[in-house]
């Protein structure tokens, strides 16, 4: 089921990474810096 919120549409199976300064949605895991 595609999800449209904001103008963006989210896709079952992408990745949903947020904060104060934004969101970014990726098809893959992001590995965050230690």
């Amino acid at each position: 089921m595609l999800v449209t919120f904001g103008g963006v549409t989210f896709r079952p199976g992408e990745y949903l990474y947020a904060d104060n300064n934004g969101v970014i949605i990726s098809p893959s895991p992001l590995t965050m810096p230690e």
